[in-house]
């Protein structure tokens, strides 16, 4: 397994979609620095400014995660290594899992490059801003582990859709909107009737922006987000697992 995910964490590296999405992030970063969020006043975006504003709008990369996916998991597909590689003594599961452990490397290369990225930046042109207030650091270490938590299982439901659909433009499609419709769908049937305002706490993609401010997670909320991230990581993991065993390899 780990000779897979070396190979393919080579392949990654040398992959134009890796250096495209850094200067996506980073013209996100640049356009902060220099045209601040209304919320700052038009003050200049220092280092501890930006990590917080990195901080509250970490779901986005769930999106960047996205095509980094399609290249671990899709091209195993479309190119036939998958039936290569199973043909030359491979078992599945070892195979199955070095794309979720690329996966979640992918996610933890984004999250270290938007978070450092923009602190860099940030501190450079406008300095680092500190000291910082009294459990700055804690409930920024929260949040980001958070997210970075829920990322790694946005992009194992990424890498289940493509062992289940073996298509990038059906992954594509469904990843997107099983981020969206929720957030769009779930305010309009709270607007018919009011008690279906709770369903947002079983929607991943809001369980993510809601992970923002962990200061106002109460315990009745923190068991329902683990209880549908352990739910997320048993389909796209175990699931995924146990329908590439019986699928057919063309």
């Amino acid at each position: 397994m780990l000779e897979i995910f070396k190979a393919d964490m080579y392949r990654i590296i040398r992959c134009k979609t890796l250096y495209v999405t850094f200067i996506v992030i980073l013209l996100f970063h640049i356009l902060s620095v220099i045209s601040p969020p209304t919320s700052h006043n038009a003050d200049p975006i220092n280092g501890i400014a930006m990590l917080e504003l990195l901080a509250a709008s970490m779901e986005t990369l769930v999106f960047f995660l996205l095509p980094l996916v399609i290249i671990i998991s899709a091209a195993a597909f479309s190119n036939g290594t998958v039936k290569n590689e199973i043909a030359w003594g491979i078992t599945r599961l070892r195979f199955f899992m070095s794309k979720a452990m690329l996966c979640a490397a992918a996610a933890l290369i984004l999250v270290l490059f938007y978070m450092a990225g923009g602190l860099l930046l940030a501190t450079v042109v406008s300095g680092f801003g500190g000291p910082a207030p009294h459990g700055f650091w804690v409930g920024m270490f929260k949040a980001v582990g958070l997210q970075f938590a829920l990322l790694v299982v946005m992009g194992w439901i990424g890498n289940f859709l493509v062992f289940v659909t073996k298509r990038s433009s059906a992954t594509i499609a469904v990843y997107i909107a099983f981020c969206l419709v929720p957030r769009l769908l779930i305010p309009l049937l709270a607007s018919l009737y009011g008690g279906l305002a709770g369903l947002v706490n079983y929607d991943l993609y809001s369980v993510m922006i809601a992970l923002r401010v962990t200061s106002q997670l109460n315990p009745r909320d923190t068991i329902i987000f683990l209880a549908v991230c352990t739910f997320w990581i048993t389909v796209s993991l175990l699931g995924g697992l146990v329908l590439f065993k019986k699928a057919e390899i063309i």
